[in-house]
């Protein structure tokens, strides 16, 4: 028996509300019985069964009447008097499904689909039901070859009810991908990503980041683009250029270039380290640390 946060009635995506809510959990075997509640909180009893790569939830909640507030905009399950809601897990070594389904009297039958796909390095995922984007996929991919690496990852989610005059849905994506080169000494990484956003009220935003970096014996050197975009003053754009040869970095930015010295000494008990910069425009600025280390 335990009382806390951990338990089975955190994992339903239809009732995000649920995972703030501490319980009682009891477990035997391959059983749960769950119980939540009191004075004018929300009452709630669940029970969960294990089977071999498998579980099987039930959730059953009260609530207190709540009245509608003038610029109440949206009625939910987070508002009804109560709701039943069931759950099914399957999972496997290359696949997983999750499936929900919640009745209350605001909002009537509602459902979730998930399932993922695990294929070597790859993997695929496909959601429906959860708010606020009900429709999402997202694909990651690596791959190794002789001397490269490359990787690529997707995600895309899509809101269910039109917004901005109809026509369209909010929308966020995220996608990026690399390519590291081994070398003889060191390597080359190549790396793009991009996010898309297209907000309630109809705003795009986004960024589009390109890097470089050449490690080598002597040091490294990196170079990074990104370009941001939406409604001013959002938009901009920022480059930056920097070369480190062991202790000594010499950076540029749109402020101008700078330059920085680091070391760390052993003393005593602990390690000190020092760290030296000038700025263009800006006078030098000296940082101390020491850091006390034990065996304990």
């Amino acid at each position: 028996m335990r009382f806390g946060h951990a338990g089975f009635w955190q994992e339903y995506a239809l009732l995000p509300f649920f995972a703030r809510e501490q319980a009682l959990l009891l477990t035997w075997g391959k059983d749960a019985l769950m119980a939540l509640g009191g004075g004018e909180k929300r009452r709630a009893v669940g029970y969960e069964h294990s089977f071999p790569g498998a579980r099987l939830s039930l959730l059953a909640w009260t609530a207190p009447a709540q009245t509608p507030s003038t610029y109440q905009v949206k009625w939910g399950a987070l508002h009804s008097p109560w709701g039943i809601a069931g759950k099914v897990v399957l999972a496997s070594s290359g696949f997983g499904l999750h499936a929900e389904a919640l009745f209350t009297p605001t909002q009537g039958l509602e459902g979730f689909f998930s399932s993922s796909l695990r294929h070597g390095s790859s993997s695929f995922l496909f959601a429906y039901g959860q708010e606020p984007y009900r429709v999402r996929y997202s694909f990651a991919m690596d791959v190794e070859g002789k001397g490269m690496q490359a990787t690529f990852s997707l995600e895309d989610g899509f809101g269910g009810e039109p917004i901005y005059g109809g026509h369209s849905a909010i929308r966020r994506r995220k996608q990026g991908g690399a390519v590291k080169l081994f070398l003889p000494t060191g390597y080359l990484l190549f790396s793009a990503s991009d996010t898309y956003e297209f907000k309630q009220r109809g705003a795009e935003v986004g960024s589009v980041v390109l890097g470089a970096i050449w490690k080598a014996p002597f040091g490294h050197v990196s170079f990074t683009y990104g370009q941001r975009r939406g409604p001013e003053p959002a938009l901009g754009k920022e480059c930056r250029c920097s070369v480190n040869l062991h202790k000594a970095t010499l950076s540029y930015t749109k402020e101008g270039f700078a330059l920085a010295l680091t070391d760390s000494v052993p003393i005593g008990g602990g390690v000190g380290t020092w760290h030296l910069k000038k700025s263009m425009g800006e006078g030098v600025t000296l940082s101390l640390l020491y850091t006390l280390t034990s065996d304990r």
